[in-house]
C-alpha cells in the first residue's frame, strides 16, 4: 500500500502515487521514460485493458520510452489455489497476441532480444503455481 511504500522509503516522497488502470492515468502526456505493469492486468476486463489501460500507459511514455508488461496469458479464467494467500484465486487471462496487436496500433513496437538471454521480444515462463505469463519489452515510435 502507498503508506507502507512511504514509510519504507521515505526518500520517494510524494512521488509513489496509486492509480486506477481502469480510468485516465492522472499524469501528462510523455510523462515517463519507462512504465513497468506487472501481474496486473489479470484482474482487468478484456473491454478495459484493450480500450483503457493499454492506450493509457502508452500515453504516458515518451516517445522511445519503454513499456514492460507482464500477464498471465491464455482465455477464460484461471482459478488455482496460492498459498501466498492461503486461498483460491481467480485471475482474467489475456491473449498475448491480441495484447500485442493492441499495443502496436498504439504506435508500440517489439525490443529485439539481442541474444539469448537478452530481455526483449515477448518472454514466456510458468509460474510455481502453474500459470502460464508472458512479459512484453516494447518501446514507442517515435513521433508518438
Amino acid at each position: 500500500n502507498i503508506l507502507l511504500a512511504r514509510e519504507l522509503h521515505p526518500e520517494l516522497g510524494d512521488r509513489v502515487s496509486v492509480a486506477d488502470l481502469r480510468e485516465r492515468l492522472p499524469f501528462e502526456d510523455g510523462a515517463f521514460d519507462l512504465v513497468l505493469c506487472n501481474a496486473v492486468i489479470q484482474h482487468i476486463s478484456r473491454e478495459d485493458v484493450l480500450n483503457v489501460t493499454l492506450p493509457e500507459l502508452v500515453r504516458v511514455l515518451r516517445p522511445s520510452g519503454v513499456l514492460q508488461l507482464m500477464l498471465k496469458h491464455g482465455h477464460g479464467v484461471l482459478t488455482l489455489f496460492d498459498a501466498d494467500y492461503g486461498e483460491e484465486r481467480s485471475f482474467l487471462l489475456h491473449d498475448e497476441h491480441e495484447v500485442l496487436a493492441t499495443l502496436t496500433s498504439l504506435g508500440m513496437d517489439l525490443v529485439a532480444a539481442e541474444d539469448e538471454a537478452g530481455l526483449g521480444g515477448l518472454m514466456y515462463f510458468t509460474d510455481p503455481k502453474g500459470a502460464g505469463h508472458c512479459v512484453f519489452h516494447m518501446r514507442k515510435r517515435a513521433g508518438k
